[in-house]
């Protein structure tokens, strides 16, 4: 019998792939907000060139204050959010909450680690 804790998250309709993101940053097509949701200690230490950071545990305490901290970040109602994290998990989180407050976010399957597998030439915006 399977755990009664165990919760499947769609997780196809709320993501989109690295490579669809890579293809997104390099085209500079469409202006895209990168949303790291890690802490800010592992922000400060590695992170995707003009990413903002707005950690997933910030996020979660500041739920009725969500309206006026998208407006800081730029969200506007045709605006692409991407929620990024190391693997991917945290900002499936992210991806949820956001969109419960009506923002069109997704999540970046795989997080930056695949992310940054999809682009060896380094084409993107750098870690810094």
């Amino acid at each position: 019998m399977p755990p009664t804790c165990a919760i499947v998250l769609p997780r196809e309709d709320l993501s989109i792939s690295p490579q669809e993101l890579h293809a997104r940053l390099v085209a500079h097509e469409e202006k895209t907000l990168l949303l790291d949701v890690r802490p800010r200690a592992h922000y400060a230490v590695t992170r995707l060139h003009d990413a903002v950071n707005w950690p997933l545990t910030e996020m979660i305490r500041s739920s009725e204050d969500k309206d006026e901290k998208l407006k800081e970040l730029g969200v506007g109602p045709n605006s692409m959010v991407v929620c990024v994290c190391r693997r991917g998990n945290d900002s499936l989180s992210a991806t949820l909450l956001l969109r419960e407050a009506g923002i069109t976010a997704w999540n970046l399957q795989g997080g930056l680690q695949q992310l940054m597998a999809v682009s060896p030439t380094r084409e993107l915006p750098a870690l810094t």
